[in-house]
């Protein structure tokens, strides 16, 4: 087992009702309150930052958990190959079964995100187990489920990517990217987005229309609790499908990264997708927030002197947050229409890192009041909305790739396939070919 936090001494914990956070666990939905409360004292907080593991394949087990707050990953690894079990959120539990059949663990279980766990030692469990009833009849179906194969938990393999989106000028363009990037996400996946605004100035709110109330962060603080629902009527949805939800904070409000953390716990229970458009600045919330992401998406223009700062931001917080390269995306907004940065300039500049160019939008001149223009929308097949649909596709890994071989009629047959995708406007992201098919 990886270094854990206890929490039980931490103020900001200590308001967490684990009786009511355990009647959210399929396993115990079905006790009275007095049972929950009773179970509950036995069992403590503990913390688990992102990577850590909370326990490896192969070991004996100890404990017994449920998940409160955050995204864990389970994965086996038959002949070093790693296959993912499930993604586990608020109200799963796990690592029953080994204590019940005292066989070591079948998994890794490991932390997406800073999170917090319910755990109980293996001795309470086979006591709460051997004195209760209704929670011997629900681990009995459970263990049946598994032999038969059918897992009857709400057990997903759709994980929760967090995505942020910053830059280091003009928010305007920040603000187009994120609420494009959005669109372009629920429209490629049909899965449910949220995107949070988190820029002072409201420029996502420019989505002005709908008049989407910006909330203090601080209204979020002990989420863990709300058990109701109470987030979802803060939410404004865009006509496009997606949801929206406008906050902001005081810097010097030194609790505001564990909330915002805590925030993006609660929104994955619900979303696939969490678009973040972070404020122009760099803060400690803001480094919490980035260490959190999956995806980090740098929106710079072609400014030789922005585009050098933005790498060096990049670089700082890749080593600063201990983040892999995989996880930063740069997107040049091209300063003049028309004009391209070319791959080779980028990729001088920026390395294996992904590199994305997003040609100067006509409507850059449009009144700053104005609502970030949804091009993927209203233009599906400009130059910019393509990029757009593109990066939406790798983050939802999606990308729709061609390989073409020989022979094919003297590549006549590719010439058709390739004219048949074009009518049927399905995009093609990565293309190989041999032979024939390579010079086609």
């Amino acid at each position: 087992m990886d270094s854990y936090q206890s929490s039980e001494t931490n103020p900001r914990f200590q308001k967490i009702d684990k009786a009511a956070l355990l009647s959210l666990c399929p396993l115990f939905s079905g006790l009275s309150h007095w049972e929950l409360k009773a179970i509950s004292q036995l069992m403590r907080l503990v913390e688990y930052h992102r990577d850590e593991v909370v326990y490896h394949e192969g070991v004996p087990s100890e404990s017994f958990y449920v998940v409160v707050s955050g995204r864990f990953e389970a994965s086996a690894s038959p002949k070093e190959k790693k296959t993912i079990l499930a993604y586990l959120r608020r109200g799963d539990y796990f690592g029953e079964m080994s204590m019940l059949t005292n066989e070591p663990h079948s998994s890794t279980v490991r932390a997406l995100s800073d999170s917090l766990l319910l755990e109980l030692e293996k001795e309470d469990f086979k006591k709460t187990v051997e004195h209760n009833a209704t929670i011997s009849l629900e681990i009995s179906r459970r263990l049946s489920s598994r032999l038969s194969g059918k897992d009857s938990r709400s057990r997903s393999l759709l994980r929760s990517d967090i995505v942020s989106v910053f830059s280091n000028y003009y928010q305007e363009d920040r603000a187009e990217f994120s609420i494009n990037l959005a669109a372009s996400l629920h429209h490629e996946t049909r899965q449910k987005v949220v995107l949070i605004d988190m820029d002072p100035d409201g420029q996502i709110n420019g989505l002005k229309r709908h008049q989407a109330k910006k909330h203090p962060l601080a209204q979020f603080h002990n989420i863990e609790n709300d058990l109701i629902g109470a987030v979802e009527n803060l939410l404004t949805t865009h006509p496009i499908g997606f949801d929206v939800l406008s906050v902001f904070y005081e810097e010097k409000d030194l609790e505001e990264g564990t909330i915002i953390t805590s925030l993006l716990n609660y929104l994955a229970i619900n979303y696939r997708f969490i678009i973040v458009n972070l404020p122009g600045r760099l803060d400690e919330a803001i480094s919490k927030l980035l260490s959190q992401s999956d995806f980090v998406y740098f929106v710079t223009d072609s400014n030789i002197n922005n585009v050098t700062e933005i790498k060096e931001a990049a670089a700082s917080l890749q080593k600063d947050l201990a983040l892999g390269e995989e996880k930063f995306s740069i997107v040049i907004h091209e300063a003049v229409f028309g004009i391209r940065t070319t791959t080779s300039a980028r990729r001088e500049m920026f390395g294996k890192m992904p590199c994305y160019s997003l040609s100067a939008s006509q409507t850059s001149d449009e009144s700053e009041s104005a609502p970030p223009a949804l091009l993927v929308v209203d233009d599906p097949e400009a130059a910019y909305s393509r990029v757009i649909r593109h990066i939406a596709r790798r983050i939802s890994n999606n990308l729709v790739g061609l390989a073409l071989g020989s022979g094919a009629a003297l590549g006549l047959a590719h010439i058709g396939v390739l004219k048949v995708l074009d009518r049927e406007k399905i995009p093609v992201d990565i293309i190989s070919g041999s032979s024939v098919g390579a010079l086609v």
